[in-house]
């Protein structure tokens, strides 16, 4: 993914997230993450780490573990 091919559901933006996230595409993540709660600089996670996802009340969590 990148800025001039977005995803057009919000269904299709978390999941090509969630895979920028497992596959440590740290400039797909912040090119779509919301410039009011973008950190100045995001790191890859570390290559074995699990991943858990989770929603609560509209909100969609990624974590590794």
């Amino acid at each position: 993914m990148d800025a001039h091919h977005t995803p057009e559901t919000a269904e299709a933006l978390m999941r090509s997230r969630f895979a920028a996230f497992r596959d440590g595409d740290v400039d797909w993540l912040l090119a779509s993450w919301h410039p009011s709660t973008r950190p100045a600089v995001a790191s890859a996670p570390p290559s074995r780490a699990f991943f858990a996802c989770s929603t609560s009340s509209g909100t969609i969590t990624v974590r590794a573990q």
